[in-house]
């Protein structure tokens, strides 16, 4: 029960942190969430120390704790870890997903197309987490997908807060997946992991602009 409890409380204030709603940098009181989701402060406590070992949130001693705002140094570290990560999944993927499955991926990134055309904020996010979400599940190990979940949301996170704070627009949104996907689908391992690295690599770039 109380496993479950911790398990709830962490992906929601998990998620918070990603879309933007508890800000970087922002104090995190444990008495405030405790009221917010009405429990004890003791499954609070527990739930920031998941989140303080994934690197999300900051304990400052004898002050309090805060998101983690990371430093350029740190940004680009992520993102270079995470580049590794996304083109061997893509890799993987290429040589293991099914037809069908393509399919999905492409109505995705067909998706994802149309708010960049449209400057939707809200489903840019969503498509996106959900294209990268599908390679890593579908990459077929579990061991990667463990490591590539953290350093995904991290990247996520710091794209998100940068969707909301309108810092990409116009051409900066003008990048696409659907290299990726055909790259996949001529079942070319080599270039949909050349791909989907260079792909992390310019949002790593735009970011740092």
């Amino acid at each position: 029960m109380k496993d479950t409890l911790i398990k709830q409380l962490y992906k929601k204030i998990r998620l918070s942190i990603l879309n933007g709603a508890i800000k970087p940098h922002e104090r995190i009181v444990e008495q405030v969430l405790a009221k917010k989701y009405k429990v004890s402060r003791t499954p609070i406590r527990e739930t920031l120390r998941l989140l303080e070992n994934e690197g999300l949130i900051t304990v400052i001693p004898n002050v309090g704790t805060f998101v983690k705002q990371h430093s350029l140094d740190e940004i680009k570290q992520i993102y270079e870890v995470r580049a590794l990560l996304e083109g061997c999944a893509a890799r993987l993927v290429s040589l293991r997903i099914k037809d069908e499955e393509i399919k999905k991926l492409e109505n995705i990134a067909k998706k994802n197309e149309e708010a960049i055309q449209n400057m939707d904020c809200d489903t840019l996010v969503k498509t996106d987490r959900e294209f990268h979400e599908f390679i890593m599940k579908k990459c077929e190990n579990k061991e990667l997908a463990r490591i590539m979940e953290l350093y995904d949301f991290q990247t996520t996170s710091l794209y998100t807060k940068s969707i909301r704070h309108g810092e990409y627009s116009g051409k900066n949104l003008s990048y696409s997946h659907l290299p990726i996907i055909e790259a996949i689908k001529k079942r070319n391992p080599d270039l949909a992991e050349k791909l989907a690295r260079r792909h992390i690599e310019e949002a790593k770039e735009r970011l740092l602009r």
